[in-house]
């Protein structure tokens, strides 16, 4: 009868201990694998948040040289047209001119 009853609380006892220790490990290994997720969440998120950023902010520089482009094509414009009204020689290149992509040869 001592043994027997040695036997069950030895079962008990290692019941309870593999409980907790599956516990803690369950535990642990769900908080490293919650925190990884969230790296890699905050990592895809950022991206795409920056790429997003990138974009927008490139739409907006290239709308800007365009209209400064279209500034400096118009006053160019506008000095021929004088020169061409009072008889005057007029050999300024357009801004287009000897250029890729209408971009301004000064690079400005």
């Amino acid at each position: 009868q001592g043994i027997e009853q040695g036997r069950e609380q030895g079962i008990e006892q290692g019941r309870e201990e593999g409980i907790a220790q599956g516990r803690e490990q369950g535990l642990e290994q769900g908080r490293e694998q919650g925190i990884e997720q969230g790296r890699e969440q905050g990592r895809e998120e950022g991206l795409e948040q920056g790429i997003e950023q990138g974009r927008q902010e490139g739409i907006a520089q290239g709308r800007e040289q365009i209209q400064e482009f279209k500034i400096r094509t118009l006053e160019w414009y506008a000095r021929q047209q004088q020169a061409l009204a009072k008889g005057e020689p007029f050999d300024e290149p357009p801004p287009f001119i000897g250029s890729a992509n209408g971009k301004d040869p000064a690079g400005e």
